[in-house]
């Protein structure tokens, strides 16, 4: 094999000793590899990282109003629901299938007329 240190030279070096060197070399590189991996931090995001220190920022008094807030949205949410679905409830019970417009137009003209 040649020298990479001294170029044009040729290493005198058995063919097993250079087998033992090439092997212990990659044995390196697969160690370092495995310790890149190790120290890297996976799963974790710089957002949350972000998220979690804004949370120790807020004092009692914020979060409680921030926590107010939210019960106050969802509370307006859940009683347009319940009118949505009493209105919906309403609506079904009155069927179509009874509604006679000819009715309607006579109890119109009834109160016209007085």
């Amino acid at each position: 094999m040649m020298n990479t240190n001294m170029i044009g030279t040729i290493d005198n070096a058995s063919k097993e000793v250079l087998e033992q060197e090439a092997k212990a070399e990659d044995e390196r590189k697969e160690e370092n590899k495995e310790k890149e991996k190790k120290n890297k931090t996976r799963g974790v995001s710089k957002k949350q990282k972000r998220i979690v220190g804004k949370q120790s920022v807020y004092d009692e008094k914020t979060t409680a109003k921030l926590q107010e807030f939210l019960r106050n949205r969802k509370r307006i949410k859940n009683s347009e629901r319940e009118r949505q679905n009493t209105e919906l409830g309403l609506l079904n019970q009155l069927s179509v299938s009874n509604f006679d417009p000819l009715k309607v137009i006579k109890k119109k003209i009834r109160k016209d007329k007085e």
